[in-house]
């Protein structure tokens, strides 16, 4: 694959299509150029810490290792954020930075943070400004309960007020008035409303509660951060910046990563609108003015993905794209006939979790074949993970928000455990069982989510396995027919 230099590019492509690796690609081709020049600054970037670790690894791998110096920051023994630095020899300064997306503010501007980040505390600080909103507005029903409830404004601080640049610092006007592209209709925000007025007041005193008290949050820290470089107060600029898992930044996150750059064209970013886990629909593709002359690489197929899996998941890809907008950052998910082997997905059914872990454990050993070691739960269950685990199973279990752009041999799908933020059910759905290199499991009980039943639904029943009688029994009942829409946002 063919790189220009100075034109900015936009790398897609689906599940498993080898979108980090082309990344790795570019930086070595970059640095070659270059011929390892002391004074290149390229700054690596993505929302995955484990991600980050991988692509350290894979660009280690692909460059002249005479030619270069690499270490982790010494202030991280744990490697929990993976920021690590290539050095290349006769270099007094870094020249490839890896970077979370989280540790920009500190990394760069040297804002640092106030604290361990604690959601049930920013739920509580929400819950009592709802509380304070009704009361002063003369609310004592559950009318607007759809928009005054802590998740909805949480998602609009990060989504709108943040994401948008809509800003809480005289922007009260601002933000009645503001296009909230991607969030929607439903629920109901018209401009200029009553309702909008409501959570206007929250997303006021919920800002100033954390910038005067110093409540640890990611997004304020982006919020100085931007504000830093917009001032001037911070001046760093990198040649280059790649961007992997595009799709989990907002506009202000693009606008960041522009004023960090010497020359916008140089920008790279890849990834795949369908697995926006963290912003759902309001997920896009920069198209601005400064990316002049980007140019689009578009992948197609899964190379990691069983075909079997692809096939089965086929309508809930399409479901995706239709939801996007048919936008150019979301596409068909399409078997590759070089695909590693794998089965089906199996579906299994036990009353509760621990009538599914035996199941589970008969269906590891029957497809040891595949050379399986070890299962990956998600989301985190850890009542399953010790069931299976008492089974004499190494088992893990984790959030896909930390395990997506990554691969692991045996998946199993826990639909008992609830999302947090349901409208992005099909993104959620989707990433879960593409991040398997053999064996999806997808187990459902009693407890199966009400939500998941559409997702159950979509899946091809001829590219199924469904384990056994009692399975065979009861997986109709767990699906529901759902006809996708496109998400319409409110004038």
């Amino acid at each position: 694959m063919s790189f220009q230099q100075s034109q900015a590019t936009v790398i897609v492509g689906p599940a498993g299509c080898g979108k980090s690796i082309v990344i790795t690609e570019k930086i070595k081709n970059i640095v070659e150029k270059g011929d390892y020049s002391t004074n290149l600054e390229i700054l690596v970037t993505t929302f995955n810490k484990s991600l980050l670790r991988k692509l350290a690894e894979w660009i280690g791998n692909i460059l002249n290792p005479e030619r270069y110096e690499f270490k982790y920051d010494d202030d991280v023994p744990d490697l929990v954020l993976a920021s690590s630095h290539f050095v290349f020899s006769g270099s007094t300064k870094t020249n490839i930075r890896l970077l979370h997306f989280d540790s920009l503010p500190r990394r760069i501007a040297g804002i640092k943070a106030s604290g361990k980040y604690d959601w049930k505390k920013h739920e509580i600080i929400l819950s009592d400004i709802i509380k304070e909103v009704k009361n002063r507005n003369g609310i004592y029903n559950d009318r607007h309960d759809n928009i005054l409830n802590p998740e909805f404004i949480f998602e609009e601080y990060h989504r709108v007020i943040y994401g948008l640049q809509v800003g809480i610092s005289g922007s009260k006007q601002k933000y009645l008035n503001v296009k909230r592209t991607g969030r929607g209709n439903n629920p109901s925000l018209q401009k200029n409303s009553d309702r909008r007025l409501l959570v206007w007041e929250c997303l006021e005193a919920y800002a100033k509660k954390m910038h005067h008290e110093k409540i640890e949050s990611f997004i304020l820290k982006k919020q100085y951060l931007y504000a830093s470089l917009k001032n001037g107060q911070v001046t760093k600029k990198y040649d280059y910046i790649l961007i992997d898992e595009f799709q989990d930044c907002t506009e202000a996150d693009f606008e960041i990563f522009f004023n960090l750059v010497k020359n916008p064209n140089n920008i790279t970013i890849a990834g795949d609108l369908a697995q926006s886990v963290h912003l759902g629909t309001t997920a896009r593709i920069p198209r601005d003015e400064r990316m002049s002359r980007r140019q689009f690489h578009r992948l197609d197929g899964s190379y990691r993905l069983p075909v079997r899996i692809s096939e089965a998941i086929r309508e809930i890809s399409a479901s995706l794209v239709q939801k996007f907008g048919n936008d150019e950052g979301a596409t068909h998910i399409t078997p590759y006939k070089g695909s590693p082997p794998g089965a089906r997905p199996i579906v299994v059914y036990g009353q509760d979790y621990q009538q599914v872990a035996p199941k589970i454990k008969q269906i590891f050993d029957y497809y040891k074949i595949y050379d399986l070691h070890k299962i990956t739960i998600l989301e985190r269950d850890k009542e399953l993970q010790r069931e299976i685990y008492g089974l004499n199973i190494r088992c893990e279990t984790d959030s896909i928000l930390k395990l997506k752009g990554l691969e692991k041999e045996c998946v199993v799908w826990s639909t008992r455990i609830p999302l947090e933020f349901e409208k992005e059910v099909f993104e959620f759905a989707y990433t879960i069982m593409t991040r398997t290199s053999s064996i999806l499991i997808i187990a459902i009980t009693d407890n199966t989510q009400l939500v998941y039943r559409k997702i159950l639904g979509m899946l091809n029943r001829e590219r199924l396995i469904l384990w056994d009688s009692e399975t065979e029994n009861k997986f109709d009942s767990f699906c529901e027919l759902y006809a996708v829409e496109t998400v319409e946002d409110e004038d």
